[in-house]
């Protein structure tokens, strides 16, 4: 649970660990994915000791747009998108209005 009391004199939130972690990795395993450093996914899975749809959730967030990126990178991003939130989110829009529109309301 998260008290968020904003006011427009605030400076940015410290930036949330887990949100920099679940993009981090959306970065880099795609890398290793484009690159054929990892043959698929499980590869990936199996390395880091997390389950497979875990690696296919966080890949797609190498495509976040990058206002959303530096928002996040800053402290900047909305209250209520956290790790978890953003790793739930399916079927993220390919463009990045949409997906400025989207995160912004979750």
């Amino acid at each position: 649970m998260r008290l968020v009391a904003e006011h427009a004199d605030n400076p940015a939130r410290p930036t949330d660990p887990a949100l920099l972690k679940a993009v981090a990795r959306g970065y880099r395993w795609f890398s290793e994915l484009a690159s054929g450093t990892a043959a698929d996914t499980l590869a990936i899975a199996k390395r880091e000791g997390v389950p497979d749809n875990y690696v296919r959730r966080l890949i797609p967030l190498a495509f976040l747009a990058p206002p959303v990126v530096e928002a996040i990178c800053s402290g900047r991003q909305s209250a209520t998108l956290t790790a978890e939130r953003l790793k739930k989110t399916a079927n993220l829009p390919c463009e990045w209005i949409k997906q400025q529109t989207l995160l912004a309301s979750l």
